[in-house]
């Protein structure tokens, strides 16, 4: 059960990596040199960081709890799923 739990822990940090990759991709470049379109990236870019913030809290405290169990059982892994 070690082994699954080091294996869930690595997929669910997986999961939070491609959830903030997305995020990024989402961000929307400046297309002209206007002054509203460097507002709307700065605008994107803030946002960004405030989710970035929220989903890195997320991960932190998953990665916590998830720290303190000593084995896997079927109840902690279902739990790992529905996170």
């Amino acid at each position: 059960m070690e082994k699954l739990k080091e294996r869930m822990d690595a997929f669910s940090d997986a999961v939070i990596a491609i959830i903030i990759t997305i995020m990024v991709l989402e961000l929307p470049i400046p297309k002209h040199d206007l002054f509203s379109e460097y507002m709307q990236f700065g605008k994107a870019v803030g946002i960004f960081f405030i989710s970035f913030c929220f989903v890195a809290n997320i991960w932190y405290q998953h990665s916590m709890l998830f720290n303190d169990a000593k084995t896997m059982n079927d109840h902690i892994f279902i739990r790992e799923f529905i996170f």
